[in-house]
């Protein structure tokens, strides 16, 4: 462990540099889950959680590598995944709106037009392994089988919330329908909202896309609404009836963006 810390290969190795490596151990130490033991300590089990990860290597393969059972790799990994676990709601913090974010506040190009964007929200596909029987829903527009994955970040490039867990077939309609309705929702403060790079627009009073065709709301209790309306939309068979809507959502959103732009070339040009 002293030479992987004291290596140039560090970050290729555990996805990780030597200090932040170290804060992480420390911070993991504290959560009392994982230990020091006579044959292992917290900087292995650590390291070894980080190697499997990041490399997708096998228990049995670690096992090898150092000289432990494979009970005793899979046991470690789950005690350093709960400790991490356990963190959550000490770096997961979503935004309260009240303050405007430092990146846009600070920024004459976003400030005043962005003034009410907390954040960024975007789904990614992550490779996981099922089984057979349920490959074909977790193969969606990947060859392989994924988990659709929604998350959220601030300017900061901090996550503030992650849904994960959906398979590769299912919509982002739906998944975004299960991030507001959970029993910790993804939480949209009054007045505010959220971008997204392949879809969303999200705030109280108004879900549109930032680049594409999604929705355009009235009140903000009927977001989940309007998300139930466009899955009954995704199933029926007779999609005519439902292309006036869409394009009326289309129309509001490319006002909504041009807006944004034109104000913020006229800044420009007076400048």
């Amino acid at each position: 462990m002293t030479q992987l810390l004291t290596s140039e290969k560090c970050r290729d190795i555990i996805r990780m540099g030597p200090e932040a490596f170290r804060q992480l151990c420390q911070k993991l130490r504290g959560t009392g889950r994982v230990k020091d033991s006579i044959r292992s300590t917290v900087v292995e089990q650590v390291a070894k959680f980080l190697h499997i990860i990041g490399h997708n290597v096998k228990t049995r393969t670690m096992s090898f590598f150092f000289h432990r059972s494979g009970e005793t790799i899979s046991r470690h990994f789950h005690n350093v995944l709960h400790a991490i676990l356990s963190l959550e709601g000490e770096f997961f913090k979503q935004p309260s709106g009240e303050d405007v974010p430092y990146e846009i506040r600070n920024n004459s190009r976003f400030y005043p037009f962005f003034k009410d964007c907390i954040g960024a929200i975007d789904g990614t596909h992550s490779r996981v392994k099922v089984s057979r029987v349920e490959a074909p829903r977790f193969r969606g527009r990947k060859d392989h089988p994924t988990q659709n994955i929604l998350a959220a970040c601030g300017f900061d490039m901090k996550f503030t919330y992650v849904l994960a867990g959906w398979e590769g077939t299912a919509s982002d309609s739906r998944i975004l329908k299960d991030a507001l309705s959970r029993e910790h929702p993804l939480r949209i403060p009054e007045g505010k909202y959220y971008l997204g790079d392949a879809g969303f627009m999200l705030k109280p009073g108004i879900l549109t896309p930032y680049r594409g065709v999604r929705y355009h709301l009235k009140e903000y209790s009927s977001i989940i609404d309007a998300v139930d309306r466009e899955l009954l939309q995704e199933q029926s068979i007779d999609r005519s009836q439902s292309n006036q809507p869409r394009d009326e959502e289309y129309r509001h959103a490319s006002l909504l963006r041009d807006n944004i732009a034109f104000e913020m070339w006229n800044v420009y040009q007076s400048l």
